[in-house]
């Protein structure tokens, strides 16, 4: 079943996924064997401000090579969502339609089973 692809939702996961992805590729570089690294010692702890920094450089990264790349946020002084501002450059955004404008329609995603059945967010 299909729901609306809510921007909080969208923000969060979307983070989740890549803050994930950075602090794998910390263990990957640090980690003195392949998976699986049960109990390893030299695997570091989890770094908030390391994993910040592995996602900016990615991000540069990826920008110079690609021209774009998605990290939401929102825009702090007005809680914008970074979509509807002037900083997104993303032409694949998923909340933007083809011409680069906001979409009406929220865009849909397929439900999450753990996330139940209900509609109250």
């Amino acid at each position: 079943m299909k729901k609306p692809v809510d921007f909080d939702w969208y923000c969060k996961t979307k983070k989740d996924v890549i803050n994930n992805a950075a602090y794998e590729l910390i263990v990957a570089l640090t980690a003195k064997s392949a998976p699986p690294r049960k109990f390893e010692l030299s695997i570091p702890q989890r770094d908030d401000e390391m994993i910040a920094n592995v996602v900016e450089g990615a991000i540069n990264a990826v920008e110079a090579q690609i021209g774009y790349y998605c990290h939401p946020f929102y825009q702090e002084a007005d809680m914008l969502p970074c979509y509807l501002g002037n900083r997104c450059d993303n032409p694949h955004c998923i909340f933007k339609d083809a011409s680069g404008r906001p979409k009406v329609q929220p865009s849909e995603r397929e439900e999450d089973p753990e996330e139940g059945g209900d509609d109250d967010g």
